[in-house]
């Protein structure tokens, strides 16, 4: 298989198959360029995520073709609650989905591959050549054989858990992850069947903890915040969950250890969204919302978007038209992640992240600050046909 792919000029090759990078490739392949879909990892893969589709995410899928299939797999959740300590919880009646990204990945994996696209285990190592109007990548087998693959425009969707991104290009500075978090599968009689968000100084120095039902008692329960900061995430989770149990009079267990992961947000690699015949989406991007990490959704819009972009590219041998990709990003996502950043300041103070002391006009102003996503969510379903929290 290795001869076969090294000796194919591919019209585009994506390196990395989470949700961006099997949008994209789903949507090429339906359009009838040739793909390969390359990631480091056999399928299906575990990946650190908080496993919830927004609305956002479910109109994306739809535009894929894909949610008449996938709908019978999610679990349905009915709300989200947010609270702190010695604060009364705010609750928004908003319906969200939850799945395993191990199942969400290998369901979109197998549907780029039934539309047409190639996949292969590879990892790529970043090295780029550029000949004439044909990108040729290196790659690595599992047996570390060196697999060069040659093709017209090259879509990068590693996520931020690599470094090997850029290694030829010396111009190209991609920004460092500014969120952490971890997150693990846990069993337990919680009864528990909305989304739990907990804004918390006292566990995760000004961070966030979650639990996320995915049904059959089984939970994801995660912990989050600034990539800087000094938190032992896990032992954090594991206070937590005690706490929780003890408070709620119940008992559970690990089904998964807790795995962490770093994310980027804000779009922080805008300014390399286009490089050469390269462009850059997903999580390499800097696609995840400030704040909460979410990621999915945005994923899968800058995967469409740049498939998209890619796409007129081809059918018009011009090259110059990626820069659209980065207008296109400009218009339609900007204001979105302009929104969460103006929401997080709001009930950020300059001492840390979500940092909030406990007396009374704070307790006031935590569920002001979340009133006011309620407030923004409405404008942004009416103006942009999107919803910031769904």
């Amino acid at each position: 298989m290795a001869t076969k792919t090294q000796n194919t000029t591919y019209d585009v090759l994506i390196v990395g198959a989470g949700p961006s990078g099997t949008a994209s490739a789903i949507t090429l392949a339906k359009l009838g360029h040739s793909v390969l879909l390359i990631d480091q990892h056999p399928f299906p893969r575990d990946k650190v995520c908080g496993d919830v589709l927004t609305g956002s995410s479910i109109r994306l899928l739809n535009e894929l073709g894909v949610w008449g299939d996938l709908e019978s797999k999610v679990n349905k959740i009915p709300a989200v609650e947010f609270y702190q300590e010695n604060s009364n919880p705010l609750t928004l009646d908003i319906s969200f989905y939850t799945l395993k990204r191990r199942n969400l990945d290998t369901f979109l994996l197998d549907h780029a591959i039934a539309h047409g696209a190639e996949f292969e285990v590879l990892r790529f190592t970043g090295t780029i050549e550029r000949k004439g109007d044909t990108s040729i990548c290196e790659t690595k087998s599992s047996n570390a054989q060196v697999v060069k693959i040659k093709a017209k425009y090259v879509l990068l969707a590693v996520g931020c858990q690599t470094p090997y991104v850029f290694n030829t290009n010396k111009r190209v500075r991609l920004k460092k992850p500014d969120l952490m978090a971890v997150r693990g599968y846990y069993y337990s009689d919680w009864n528990i069947d909305h989304l739990l968000v907990h804004f918390s100084e006292k566990y995760a120095n000004g961070g966030f903890l979650w639990i996320f039902p995915m049904g059959n008692n089984e939970y994801n329960v995660g912990c989050g915040t600034k990539s800087y900061q000094k938190v032992a995430l896990k032992k954090t989770l594991d206070k937590f969950i005690s706490e929780f149990s003890k408070k709620t009079n119940t008992s559970g267990h690990w089904i998964s250890t807790p795995k962490g992961a770093f994310l980027r947000t804000s779009l922080s690699n805008l300014k390399y969204a286009v490089v050469d015949n390269i462009l850059l989406t997903g999580e390499t991007l800097g696609s995840s919302l400030p704040m909460t990490g979410e990621g999915i959704g945005m994923a899968l819009e800058t995967g469409l978007l740049a498939s998209r972009t890619i796409h007129k590219a081809l059918i018009k041998k011009d090259t110059s038209l990626l820069k659209g990709y980065k207008k296109g990003i400009k218009k339609g996502l900007k204001i979105k992640y302009l929104l969460y950043r103006m929401g997080e300041s709001v009930i950020r103070t300059n001492n840390g992240y979500l940092d909030f002391r406990f007396n009374a006009l704070n307790k006031i102003f935590f569920s002001l600050s979340l009133r006011y996503f309620r407030f923004i969510n409405r404008i942004c379903v009416k103006l942009s046909n999107f919803a910031i929290i769904t």
